[in-house]
């Protein structure tokens, strides 16, 4: 996927959480829940602003360096912004995290819980996955819960691995993503390995799965729960 067409796919999604795809719930659901809560700093108890994301992106991640490029936009009234931060050690293998971090604010956020997360046919995991993966009998696309740095937190976790018929190329697809919002504003972690220096690549399931493991990329996300999360939420 090129670079301009992941651009336009990213506005897109943030868009569909922020406005179409967040469906409001009548009654006193909408109040409860993580939708309930109440945010402390950085705009967590209103929508985030162009400026509030601005400073934001100013915040040091412990073990990870911001990439160049982030730029906060505005759309429909909706601010945003996708960042990208790479990890500044590598473990055994010399592989390290590289995060895809999206924060903006939504307009009635859907419940966080798997069932309804998997119900999001814009959900950007989805989006992402080339087709070769998607019709992968064996790929795993597990959403599930999880509470992290105190949060609940809908979590995302694929693993696939496909090699060509002629046995001639290799392709791979193995990433963790959280998703918390307050029922304002939206922080949307996605997490891919990376090589500290230069491309590494699997050659087969069992190799992708240890390069950089599930746990480590869950730790990577936690990372940012902890800092960005504190600040947005």
């Amino acid at each position: 996927m090129n670079t301009r067409r992941m651009v336009v796919l990213v506005m897109c999604t943030s868009l569909a959480f922020a406005m179409v795809g967040c469906k409001k719930k009548e009654g006193k659901d909408d109040k409860k829940g993580a939708a309930g809560e109440a945010g402390k700093a950085g705009g967590g108890a209103e929508k985030l602003t162009k400026s509030a994301l601005e400073e934001l992106l100013k915040e040091s991640i412990p073990g990870f360096e911001q990439q160049p490029g982030p730029k906060v936009m505005e759309m429909a009234g909706i601010a945003m912004v996708t960042a990208y931060y790479k990890g500044t050690k590598g473990n055994d293998k010399d592989m390290t995290a590289f995060a895809q971090v999206r924060m903006f604010g939504c307009g009635h956020c859907p419940d966080l819980t798997a069932a309804s997360f998997k119900e999001e046919q814009g959900l950007f995991e989805r989006l992402m996955l080339s087709t070769v993966h998607k019709d992968n009998m064996a790929v795993i696309f597990d959403v599930g819960e999880d509470n992290i740095a105190g949060k609940k937190v809908v979590t995302i976790y694929q693993l696939s691995f496909h090699v060509s018929e002629d046995g001639k190329s290799k392709s791979s697809s193995h990433a963790f993503s959280i998703y918390h919002h307050n029922g304002k504003n939206m922080l949307h972690v996605m997490i891919t390995p990376r090589a500290v220096s230069g491309f590494k690549s699997a050659d087969s399931l069992d190799e992708l799965k240890a390069l950089f493991t599930r746990d480590e990329m869950k730790a990577a996300a936690t990372t940012f729960m902890e800092s960005l999360g504190a600040k947005v939420f």
